[in-house]
This record gives structure tokens, C-alpha cells and sequence, in this order.
């Protein structure tokens, strides 16, 4: 300490900056407490459809447990013919090498087809005998799109349409040709149809009136059919929902981009503005981004970040209706809960449970008991169901990310010296060199600054409490205590505890260097995960060889890395048993790594998710398995270890084991779209129940250490 008082004072006023900023997002972030739910119409129609009641009931049933809005898309000419609605769509290039096509098509459309020198190959033409469907996709038409993308076309009680295509839009067939015994003889495409079956006409009058008739509002969805963009799409869709009284709090684009891109943008956010509209930001299957929309990131910054997150529930959530052993919709409950409070999801855009990819569940009771036991849990964190809400938008300053960055480079000067011994002038020359880098670094690439930073401060803080971990047992296994187990395991609690709190600190770092708006809601993402687990094990092993050498005469106590420890084992002979404990750990350390994260296959086991759930529902958040069944109880045992029984390779192989539970305790803190209440209170869960079950390991350690000096006795075994 007193060595180093002019680093430890950098860190320390660094330190007081970063609880400053954490405190500033801990109150942006308890803003954030109401989570909205939105019914997809097409899903609930189908759901009706196998049911023994009409869409309406179910929308009103539905009203009377807290939903607001349904979720509706515009229609296209595909969902007209799907609906059963009396058209047929053919490509132009079909229909003029047909033979006798001019007897087989209305009179009109074969003249404009032989008139016109523009025709394409390309282009659709709709038919339909349906004045009404006629008349719906006409009007829509003419007042949306220029019209020189379409003709309209009328013959008698025949009508038709002609959409503009091109090449890029068409859809084929594949004809795969074979011989009598099925090898394929020649493979050629046809085409059948084109992507103009999902330009947008517009919501549908009735479905509207189905909606709102149920108490219900509506939520639409804005499209736009790419290269059918235009000021008057966008003017024409927001008349409409002027002139059908819909109001939606979130705009879930509908397609590939944002309402208005590329160049009527600006359109949609004086609308959004002037309506109070927040941006649905739908997150990616991986859980870690939302899906990036043409224009969404210009559009989230020009409307100073009112987004929201939206679940968007796939088919493979609806399929986890009596999932895990359970008998109905709790795993899908689960999922909800976890999408809130831990990715700050406030849209939940709802859709019915299934049994099996053709068959929903249609009992109301399932629904019913479901949205009680969500409701419920969301209280105990002061959430409730109502109009989503969204994180008032924070940016960290330049000044106090740079304060916080000099103490991640004084933590680093402490790491080094606790390793590697240097003297006082170095060690001020290199927090001004390093302070210095980090200033204009941050000035200069503020985004990348901050992500290097926080990685930096995850590695160094998880390999500090490392290596208190390496000094402490050092320290124990040169020393002889008589005492009785349970002052050393009071000891070992407390030592736990410091190791913890070093962890901690750099946690708190993370979560501040990067509490920034564009991390809450995943526009950018922290990227240290994998690197801020693997390098404190690197740190941990040479910290373990400057403490206690490899094979290292025991007269040697002196601190640092000789280059007889490298040497004794670099030229060490392998044993059979050492590959065998190098494969165990290789397998070992890849599971962890993989577990870490979600874009893996490797998942838990069934009954380890049950566990895990029946965690969450008992507590205010679920604590990290690995931390309190391994992590934090095997550093318990290390300590303890170290103060009995002497043994290096104990010391060496809890300490391997126990790094990553002080690397988790800063991953947790690096989830930043879960609160930082959430990672508190996991943490200290994990902390409580690891010290708990520490305490088991040690007292099942000694019955085992007990039991086989008794058989080596008894068998009077020589080592």
C-alpha cells in the first residue's frame, strides 16, 4: 500500500466517478417498469377458426386480462388469396406463349398486352371476376403507388391488374426431368410468380372493425414493398390510420425497412413524434441484437432513442406447452419472464400456445392461468402489464469514461507489480503513458475505447481476485494453524468474500464504462465475453508459478517467475495420466466456454432447467449454477486447503476450477439489458448459497481425507 499510494489514489477516485455513473444508470433504468402485450390477429384467427368460439370472444377474453392492442399486418394479394378471396395471379411471360391465349383472356387485357411495347416477362397480371376485390386492390393502388407501376384494366364483368415486375422479383419452379429408374435427367426452371404478391394495399376495413368492436386497439404494422417506395405510400398509410382512430404506441416495422426508407424517413418521425410513437426493436432468435431493419439505427438516434424491445414469441417458444414435465403453458411463462426482467423486453407481441405445429391449445383457462402467474411475478419487480415503456436514453461522458479508464489502467500497474515486482518510476511512468493512451483513444474511438476498456477491466479485476486468491494460500501454506475447522472455514468465507468484492469492483466497471443507451437496447453489443473468461486463466497459472514455482526448491520463497520453473516444466515427461487429466480438462473448459453465451448448441439438460426455473420462481433472480455448486464453494475449499493440508497441487486445482466463478460475477454485470439491481441480487443469491454449500465441501472433504488415511492404514499402503 504504501508503495503504491499514488495508484491506489488514481483508483480510488476512478472508482468513486464509476459509482457515480453506475448510480445514473440505475435510475434511468427503474424508469422502465411497464410491459405491453400484443395479440397477432392472423394466429388468434386460426386459434378461433379450431375453436368452439368466434375471434371476438377470444379478443375479449383476452381484454379482460390486461391486453391493450392486436397486431395487425396490411394485406397483400397474397393474404387475398389465401383468405379465399376469388382472384388468380399470372405472369405475363406465361400467359403470351400460351397457345391461344388472345381466346382464352379478356378482350382489354390482350389488347394492352399486344399495345404495350413495355410488357415484361416479369410483370404479374391479377384476374378477377369480383367487382369488390376489384375495387379494394384498385383504390389501394391509385392511392399509394405512382401509377405508372400498375394498370388497371376493365372488361365487362372481368378485371384486371398489371403490377410492373422485374427480374430480381420473379419466382421459379424446379422440373426435375428422370429416367424410369429416377436419376435425374434434366433439371429447368419455370416461372410461376413473382414477389409483388406481398406488395402492401392497406389494412383491412373489417378486421379493423373486428378489433376495436372487442375493446380492443390496434396496432399496425407500417410496410413497404421495396421499390414501390414513395411520399405518398407513406402519407396515404398514416390518413388511414387517421381515418380508423388508430393510435399504436410502437411502430414493429413490418419487411426489411423502416417506414419511408430511403428517402421519406423523415416523414414517419415527424409522425412518430408527433403521436408519441416508440420504435419496436424485434430481437434476434440469438438473444443478443435485434433484427437490423433498413434505416433503424439513423431512425432510433434521430428520434433520441424511444425504442422498445419487442419478443417476438416464435413457433418454438408457442411449442413449449407442457415443456420440461410440466402439464401446461409455465416453461412458456418462463421464457416471457426471463425476455422482461432479464433483456428488458417491454412489447410482448403474443401468440396462442400450440400442441404440435397444426394444433393450438384452445382451452382460455390455460391462457388465463398463465397471464395471472406473469403478473404476479412481474409485480415483485414493481412491473405491470400497461402501454410499454422505454429507457430515457444516457450517454457516459467523455470525462468520466476517461477518469474510469485511468483506473482500469491503475488496476493493470497493480496486476503487473503483484506479479513481476517493478519499481515506483516505472510503475508512474507507465499510468502516465497508459493514462494518456486512454484519453485520446477515447477522444479519438470512443465506441471502441469503451468496449476495450470494459473488456480490459473484466480481465484485470477477475485475474486481481485470482491472484489474492494465489498470495492468500501462499501465504497459508507457510504458516501451521492450530485451530479447529470452523475458524478456518470462517477464514475461508472471508477470503471468498474479498476475492469477490476485487471481482466486484471490476463488475461495477464494466457496467459503468459502458452504461450508454446503444447497449440497453443492443445497438451495440459488448464483445469480451469469451476473452474476459479464457485470459484470467492464463493470469491465474503464471501467478501460481511466480508464487510457487514448478518443482521449486522449498527454501525459495521469493516472488516471481524464475526460469527454472519454465524449464522444470517445459522438460517435464508426460505421463499417461497427465493426458488424461489435460483431455478432462479440455472438455471441461469447452463446455464452459460454449455454456457461455447463447449463440451455442450446447444447452442445459431438462432437469438442470428445471431447477433453474423452480430457482427463478422462488427467488427475485435466479443465481448462476456454476458459481454457487462450483465456483464459489471449491475457492472456499482452496482456502481452507491451503491452511491444512499443505498440498500445492490442491491449491493449484481448486484455484483452476474457481476462476470462473469470479469471472461470472463480472459477466453478469456485462448483460446490459438486465438491470443492475438483477445482477446484485443474483450475485449475492450466488454468493450466499455458495458459501452454504463451501462449508458442505469442506466438511465432506474431511470425511473423505479421514476415511482413506483410514483404508491406507488399514491396508498399510506405501506412497
Amino acid at each position: 500500500m504504501n508503495k503504491n499510494k499514488i495508484i491506489i489514489g488514481v483508483l480510488i477516485i476512478s472508482f468513486l466517478v464509476t459509482t457515480f455513473t453506475l448510480a445514473g444508470r440505475i435510475s434511468v433504468e427503474s424508469k422502465n417498469r411497464s410491459v405491453d402485450v400484443v395479440l397477432d390477429y392472423n394466429e388468434f384467427k386460426e386459434l378461433a377458426e379450431e375453436s368452439d368460439n368466434p375471434l371476438t370472444w377470444w379478443f375479449q377474453q383476452f381484454k379482460g386480462m390486461g391486453i391493450q392492442y392486436v397486431g395487425l399486418r396490411e394485406e397483400t394479394i397474397g393474404t387475398l388469396i389465401e383468405a379465399g378471396k376469388p382472384l388468380k395471379i399470372e405472369m405475363a411471360g406465361n400467359i403470351i406463349t400460351e397457345v391461344n391465349w388472345r381466346e382464352n383472356y379478356p378482350s382489354k387485357l390482350v389488347e394492352y398486352l399486344d399495345e404495350t411495347e413495355d410488357i415484361s416477362e416479369f410483370d404479374a397480371v391479377i384476374i378477377t371476376d369480383s367487382e369488390e376485390v376489384y375495387n379494394f386492390i384498385s383504390e389501394r393502388l391509385l392511392s399509394r403507388y405512382d401509377e405508372g407501376l400498375f394498370k388497371l384494366i376493365e372488361n365487362e364483368n372481368l378485371f384486371s391488374i398489371v403490377l410492373k415486375g422485374t427480374e430480381e422479383e420473379a419466382l421459379y419452379a424446379q422440373e426435375r426431368n428422370v429416367d424410369r429408374v429416377g436419376r435425374a435427367f434434366l433439371t429447368k426452371q419455370r416461372l410461376v410468380s413473382s414477389k409483388l404478391t406481398r406488395l402492401g394495399l392497406g389494412l383491412d376495413p373489417e378486421k379493423v372493425k373486428l378489433i376495436q368492436d372487442s375493446g380492443l386497439q390496434v396496432m399496425a404494422r407500417p410496410y413497404q414493398y421495396e421499390g414501390w417506395e414513395s411520399e405518398k405510400l407513406v402519407f396515404a398509410t398514416f390518413n388511414e390510420y387517421k381515418e380508423y382512430n388508430i393510435k399504436p404506441s410502437v411502430f414493429v416495422f413490418d419487411g426489411d425497412h423502416v417506414f419511408g426508407f430511403p428517402d421519406h424517413v423523415h416523414i414517419t418521425k415527424r409522425y412518430m413524434e408527433e403521436n408519441g410513437v416508440k420504435i419496436g426493436l424485434i430481437e434476434r432468435s440469438i438473444q443478443r441484437e435485434y433484427i437490423k431493419q433498413s434505416g433503424i439505427n439513423e431512425l432510433i438516434k434521430a428520434l433520441d432513442y424511444q425504442a422498445t424491445g419487442v419478443f417476438s414469441m416464435p413457433e418454438f417458444i408457442q411449442l413449449r406447452f407442457a415443456h420440461y414435465h410440466y402439464t401446461g403453458a409455465e416453461e412458456i411463462e418462463n421464457t416471457l419472464y426471463r425476455a422482461v426482467t432479464e433483456r428488458n423486453m417491454r412489447l410482448i407481441y403474443f401468440r396462442p400456445f400450440k400442441i404440435n405445429k397444426f394444433k393450438y391449445v384452445t382451452d382460455i383457462n390455460e391462457y388465463e392461468k398463465m397471464f395471472q402467474r406473469f403478473d404476479t411475478r412481474l409485480a415483485k419487480h414493481g412491473m405491470v402489464l400497461g402501454e410499454s415503456s422505454h429507457i430515457p436514453p444516457k450517454k457516459v461522458g467523455v470525462l468520466p469514461q476517461i477518469l474510469m479508464g485511468w483506473g482500469v489502467v491503475a488496476a493493470g500497474i497493480l496486476l503487473i507489480d503483484a506479479l513481476f515486482k517493478m519499481g515506483l518510476k516505472f510503475k508512474l511512468l507507465l499510468l502516465a503513458l497508459g493514462g494518456a493512451f486512454v484519453g485520446a483513444v477515447i477522444i479519438v474511438k470512443p465506441t471502441l475505447a469503451g468496449n476495450v476498456l470494459a473488456i480490459m477491466a473484466a480481465i484485470i479485476f477477475a485475474s486481481l481476485s485470482m491472484v489474492y486468491f494465489i498470495s492468500r494460500c501462499f501465504s497459508y501454506y507457510q504458516q501451521d494453524f492450530n485451530e479447529k475447522i470452523f475458524k478456518k472455514i470462517g477464514r475461508s468465507v472471508k477470503d471468498l468474500l474479498t476475492a469477490s468484492l476485487i471481482s466486484l469492483v471490476g463488475a461495477i466497471y464494466v457496467a459503468s464504462i459502458l452504461a450508454d443507451i446503444e447497449y440497453f437496447i443492443a445497438m451495440n453489443v459488448y464483445r469480451g465475453v469469451k476473452v474476459s473468461q479464457l485470459i484470467p486463466i492464463v493470469v491465474f497459472v503464471i501467478a501460481y508459478l511466480c508464487y510457487f514455482g514448478y518443482k521449486r526448491k522449498t527454501e525459495d520463497k521469493g516472488i516471481g517467475l524464475r526460469p527454472n520453473d519454465l524449464i522444470n516444466l517445459l522438460m517435464e515427461d508426460i505421463k499417461v495420466l497427465y493426458v488424461f487429466i489435460g483431455g478432462v480438462i479440455l472438455v471441461v473448459g469447452y463446455i464452459y466456454i460454449a455454456r457461455t453465451g447463447h449463440a451455442t448448441d450446447l444447452q442445459a439438460s431438462s432437469l438442470e432447467m428445471l431447477v433453474r426455473n423452480k430457482l427463478g420462481e422462488l427467488l427475485l433472480a435466479r443465481p448462476r449454477t456454476k458459481e454457487f455448486l462450483i465456483a464459489f464453494p471449491v475457492l472456499m475449499l482452496g482456502f481452507y486447503a491451503a491452511q491444512k493440508y499443505k498440498y500445492k497441487v490442491l491449491i493449484f486445482a481448486t484455484g483452476l476450477v474457481a476462476v470462473m466463478g469470479q469471472t461470472s460475477i463480472i459477466n453478469t454485470f456485462s448483460h446490459f439489458r438486465t438491470p443492475v439491481y438483477l445482477s446484485v441480487v443474483r450475485t449475492v443469491y450466488s454468493l450466499g448459497l455458495g458459501i452454504i454449500m463451501g462449508i458442505i465441501y469442506v466438511v465432506l472433504f474431511e470425511v473423505v481425507i479421514k476415511l482413506l488415511s483410514h483404508m491406507i492404514k488399514k491396508l498399510n499402503i506405501q506412497f
